[in-house]
């Protein structure tokens, strides 16, 4: 016999219920909670421990759940095709908007949110109902909510891996030093020199060695070391 305290998230005020039964399994677990809290198993994301309870046939040990555990239970959203994320930075309460098809691997989001906020996918630590995202999971493994708000901690760059560029204004002849590591994204350089108002407002794009930089493209594969320019010129 094991006893599971169900945290019901669907419904606001609505009181924690402990489950007693002879389940060892998501699947049993599962079974239980649409049995007393009437949301159908395919609905349900159960949370544990900042863990998704994904896989149906391991058993609840595998998650870390034992006798007086507590489970979050969330309902899942399965219509929506798009999703309108709100990334929030851990450390500042910084936050920006970004759109994600829910068919997107956590990964692919990852990318999306570099572009838009200037953190590379590796230095990027996203949670969502106490549980922390997976690169290999799904977006719509996690929707709950059509606008959802993801806190995301940004890991402290590599110092062995770290060097300085100088980034260039073409139209100003203005320049800025930035801090970067080879695996930085194009993405990353360009949504850190937004923030710093080094485009004042206007569309741009890089050039380096007199190439247009593409924007998933790393430091490293455009062969950026220590010490180059990077072109900034604004789109006509």
């Amino acid at each position: 016999m094991i006893s599971v305290t169900v945290h019901n998230k669907t419904r606001p005020g609505c009181p924690p219920k402990t489950l007693t039964g002879d389940f060892n399994t998501v699947a049993a677990l599962k079974r239980e909670v649409e049995r007393v809290c009437g949301v159908l198993d395919p609905d349900q994301l159960l949370v544990h421990d900042r863990r998704l309870m994904r896989d149906a046939s391991a058993r609840l040990s595998d998650y870390g759940v034992a006798d007086g555990a507590s489970v979050h239970l969330h309902h899942r959203l399965r219509t929506h095709k798009q999703v309108r994320v709100t990334v929030q930075r851990h450390h500042d309460g910084h936050v920006q908007l970004v759109n994600a098809d829910t068919q997107w691997s956590i990964g692919e989001l990852k990318l999306a949110i570099d572009a838009r906020v200037g953190v590379p996918p590796r230095r990027q630590r996203l949670a969502y109902m106490e549980a922390e995202l997976r690169d290999e999971d799904t977006v719509r493994d996690y929707v709950i909510d059509v606008t959802p708000t993801l806190e995301m901690m940004e890991l402290p760059r590599e110092k062995e891996r770290s060097f300085v560029v100088d980034v260039v204004n073409v139209v100003t002849e203005e320049f800025e030093i930035m801090r970067v590591e080879e695996r930085d994204t194009v993405n990353t350089v360009c949504a850190e020199m937004r923030r710093r108002g080094l485009n004042k407002g206007n569309r741009f794009y890089l050039k380096f060695g007199g190439r247009k930089l593409e924007g998933q493209s790393s430091l490293d594969d455009n062969n950026i070391e220590n010490g180059d320019s990077i072109h900034m010129l604004y789109n006509m």
